[in-house]
């Protein structure tokens, strides 16, 4: 005769898994947004011709819904043209910075990476 004993407790089987994945996942969404402020701030240093902190310092980052966050320039009027994405970058020789978009690509491009440590602390909390 075989005998298969199976012991389900710890994190996982006691309740104290959900809370576990909730956390995870709300710490991932802050430190992914961190590291897109400090990825931001630090291409506008480098790129800007003039760089002067009165532009890099209006950046923040908002949480207008649960599990989300959104880094922005609180609607700096001058942003979208020194993004260049603004009506007169069409008229000028000014064609942008592209700060933004080049941190959204960086950041999706080492998402796994930024958060790997936050997931492999909270992977281990749910082993018990």
């Amino acid at each position: 005769m075989i005998r298969i004993d199976i012991d389900a407790s710890g994190p996982v089987f006691d309740g104290r898994g959900e809370q576990i994945t909730e956390d995870l996942a709300a710490e991932a969404v802050d430190v992914v947004a961190e590291a897109g402020e400090e990825q931001v701030t630090r291409l506008m240093r480098i790129y800007f011709r003039n760089p002067r902190p009165v532009y890099w310092d209006r950046v923040i980052t908002s949480h207008p819904a649960y599990l989300t966050a959104i880094v922005h320039d609180q609607g700096c009027i001058y942003g979208p043209w020194l993004e260049g994405v603004g009506s007169r970058n069409a008229t000028t020789r000014f064609k942008g910075y592209r700060h933004w978009r080049t941190t959204r690509a960086e950041l999706a491009s080492r998402v796994d990476t930024i958060v790997g440590p936050t997931v492999d602390r909270h992977v281990d909390r749910l082993r018990g």
